[in-house]
């Protein structure tokens, strides 16, 4: 979570955490659990399609189970170039075990 403030704050993205949930795994023998994360920020178009981009250099695998970025002005007459996008992502994070 400390990584990812310090890249959405790198990028100039305002990030938020809502419910963050780990679940422990007694099936895989690989695999110690998964950590559940719902992240809401907003920023320019960049800042937010970087952000997204950089969830991929996450240590472990992760899954993007949900995903909405949208523009609330984008459709009014009021719309500017450079407003603010919005975002909610649902990530899955798995959790490996140590060899």
């Amino acid at each position: 979570i400390t990584m990812l403030e310090d890249r959405a704050a790198v990028l100039g993205t305002k990030v938020d955490f809502g419910a963050i949930t780990v679940k422990k795994s007694e099936e895989d023998a690989l695999l110690d659990g998964t950590l559940e994360l719902q992240i809401t920020g907003s920023g320019t178009w960049g800042s937010v399609t970087e952000f997204i981009v950089s969830l991929d250099s996450l240590p472990y695998a992760s899954t993007i189970e949900e995903m909405r970025v949208y523009n609330p002005t984008a459709m009014s007459e009021t719309a500017e170039p450079g407003a603010e996008w919005k975002f909610n992502i649902d990530l899955m994070q798995y959790l490996g075990k140590k060899i």
